[in-house]
């Protein structure tokens, strides 16, 4: 029964991802992020491969939160290394670039990391 109830969560592809920062949202009041925070974000994630890593972990995170919510100033890494047991699946490139980000900026941060993967993408001829 949990691996059936967890599954709906790892399952990306399933639901239109717009549901899921709703419900996130509406758990938790999101802020956006420094732009200090955001240009840090940037240049620590240089390899194409730490961005999608970062992606799939936020929206592991994110599919969790709009169903159980959470403190809005927990560290977002905390989150997902503590909560959701994901630290082996984290790099450390990945950690030291959320280390920066709460609980009340995982959507922020979110889009970002998908902005930021959509541009690398573009930018090595790849459409998705």
């Amino acid at each position: 029964m949990y691996l059936q109830d967890t599954s709906r969560y790892l399952n990306r592809h399933q639901q239109d991802f717009s549901v899921v920062l709703d419900e996130v949202r509406a758990k938790i009041p999101q802020e956006s992020l420094k732009g200090s925070v955001s240009g840090a974000m940037r240049t620590g994630l240089r390899s194409y491969t730490d961005v999608c890593d970062a992606v799939f972990a936020m929206e592991i995170g994110l599919r969790f939160l709009g169903k159980t919510s959470g403190v809005p100033k927990a560290p977002l890494l905390s989150y997902l290394t503590e909560s959701l047991k994901m630290g082996p699946q984290i790099s450390s490139s990945v950690a030291k670039v959320l280390g920066e980000s709460r609980l009340e900026h995982s959507t922020f941060t979110w889009q970002l990391l998908t902005c930021w993967k959509s541009e690398l993408m573009l930018s090595r001829g790849q459409v998705s």
